[in-house]
């Protein structure tokens, strides 16, 4: 039968799971808001159930996924061995947990789809020995972390990551050789990765720029929208509206920061069709803010955001992350807590003092953001929480070491003082030449020293080479040198040094006999008991 002019239509294919037809994940508060716009103006012009059914709106599920690229030259065979070990050793932390009773089964994924270990495209692994001797020769290696938002619901994180793989080596054309843990030492579940730098030919693994920006995420959520499926309307808002009470810096947050004209928001005008409930969580969270301090009430419509307000609020969930990765770590060693504000080392404030004690716990209060931390068992009977920057920076740290931390002090280096008053003095432009010129009695070594120092800064776009060979330094060099370092210490805030027997009583004997002398007793007694 031929179709009717009444019955014709034309079929439109689109994006599974992506309602919205947007590749990018727009920011969870302005995508609610939008998605309730249109679905008010869907609801007015709806009468029946079906039809408000038709209305409702989903949205893709986020994934986050932070991607490395580790060199394998020099020392980052060994780098790459102990974050093996790392991800290995920290993937039974939710085993751990239940053990101790600080969590129950119900709170994680099924326990028997991962036992803290690694595993590949088809089999677990106690340790990842082999998978590191046959990629020890690597030229690179990559290094990814994905984390599902919504990683609780999931019922296999295991069967995820292979799906995954699975779904990478049909994107980039080649086998991949590859270990996995899942990691539950987080509020929300994640997994890592480590991929060989070598296809299944044995050549060099290459992954386009693109694919290492979009193309992972966007396979990752595809599989997290087929498990879970699209997240509607309802849930997102739910999602927003338990932000209203958080002591840290949420998505409503940072749209009244975006909205604020001098630091004022104005809640007054009329909302846009379908906002009218975003923008009544928009004034429970400046009600809430206001009892912190942190919000000042000026008319019924018009609110005075605080200056510091992002600040206090990124310290706020930072204290939060310290004080639950502290306590779990105490608990795990029958030890009592302390007072918070005695008890965190600041490398950064004046005069910071070399810190030593036995290692009781390391672990990551955010993978993704990098934030790892250790608690050390002090000779005075403290309990102090370290922040260690980047996880990498852990990875050689076991519990029952004991190590001596002490501040990393970002300084500029003597080089740069000598490069910025060359520079200066020759319009901006440091050469050999000019080097020579203003210290004739210079070596090649101390000269070839400020050329390193130069490239080294190249690669951070804060100088450039020119054709002849000489080099562009901008007139605030030395600022702009002092930024780059600090936020290279931010990365590496403490120094750690493991300590031998023999140093640990040097040590002990400069800071005060008391701890050394009560370590001595112990051993006569536990002589005495034995002989």
């Amino acid at each position: 039968m031929k179709p009717s002019a009444e019955n014709r239509f034309t079929v439109r294919l689109g994006r599974i799971h992506a309602p919205s037809g947007s590749r990018k994940f727009v920011k969870l508060a302005g995508q609610v808001r939008r998605a309730a716009r249109q679905f008010g103006r869907a609801s007015r012009r709806s009468y029946g159930s079906q039809h408000r059914s038709n209305g409702t709106l989903y949205f893709q599920r986020r994934v986050i996924v932070k991607i490395s690229i580790v060199k394998m030259a020099g020392k980052g065979a060994a780098r790459q061995a102990a974050h093996v070990d790392y991800i290995a050793r920290e993937s039974a932390a939710k085993e751990r947990d239940i053990a101790d009773g600080l969590l129950t089964d119900s709170e994680t994924p099924d326990k028997e789809t991962s036992d803290g270990r690694l595993y590949d495209a088809s089999t677990e692994m106690e340790d990842g020995k082999d998978f590191i001797e046959r990629t020890k020769d690597d030229p690179h290696q990559f290094r990814i972390i994905v984390s599902p938002e919504d990683s609780l619901k999931m019922k296999d994180l295991t069967l995820f990551t292979r799906d995954l793989m699975t779904g990478m080596e049909k994107d980039l054309c080649t086998k991949l050789d590859w270990v996995a843990a899942n990691h539950y030492d987080t509020a929300t579940p994640h997994v890592h990765v480590v991929v060989s730098g070598r296809d299944e030919a044995g050549k060099r693994l290459l992954m386009p720029r693109k694919y290492i920006s979009y193309g992972i995420r966007e396979q990752a959520e595809r599989l997290v929208n087929l498990e879970l499926g699209p997240m509607p309307i309802r849930e997102a808002g739910q999602k927003l509206a338990r932000q209203v009470t958080q002591e840290r810096l949420t998505a409503l947050d940072r749209g009244l920061l975006k909205s604020a004209v001098d630091q004022i928001v104005d809640v007054g005008t009329m909302p846009k069709q379908g906002e009218s409930w975003t923008r009544r969580l928009d004034i429970e969270r400046l009600k809430y803010l206001s009892r912190m301090g942190l919000a000042e009430k000026l008319s019924p419509t018009h609110w005075k955001l605080s200056t510091d307000m992002e600040h206090r609020l990124r310290s706020l969930g930072e204290r939060g992350d310290i004080i639950k990765a502290y306590h779990k770590t105490l608990r795990r060693q029958n030890v009592g807590t302390h007072d918070l504000a005695s008890i965190v080392y600041e490398p950064k404030t004046d005069g910071a003092n070399p810190v030593i004690g036995k290692v009781m716990g390391v672990g990551v209060l955010d993978d993704v953001s990098d934030r790892a931390y250790c608690v050390l068992g002090t000779i005075d009977g403290q309990s102090v929480f370290v922040k260690m920057g980047a996880a990498e920076n852990i990875e050689d740290i076991s519990a029952g070491e004991v190590i001596e931390i002490t501040p990393n002090v970002a300084l500029t280096k003597p080089s740069d003082k000598t490069i910025d008053e060359i520079a200066s003095r020759n319009g901006g432009v440091y050469s050999l030449a000019a080097h020579m010129k203003v210290d004739p009695s210079a070596r090649p070594e101390f000269l070839k020293a400020h050329i390193r120092r130069l490239e080294a800064l190249r690669r951070s776009k804060l100088v450039m080479r020119q054709k002849d060979g000489s080099w562009r330094v901008p007139a605030d060099y030395l600022d702009k040198v002092t930024g780059l370092e600090s936020r290279r210490g931010n990365l590496r805030p403490v120094n750690t040094r493991v300590l031998t027997h023999g140093n640990l009583q040097k040590h002990a004997r400069l800071m005060g006999r008391t701890w050394l002398d009560q370590q001595l007793v112990k051993e006569t007694d536990e002589l005495s008991e034995t002989g």
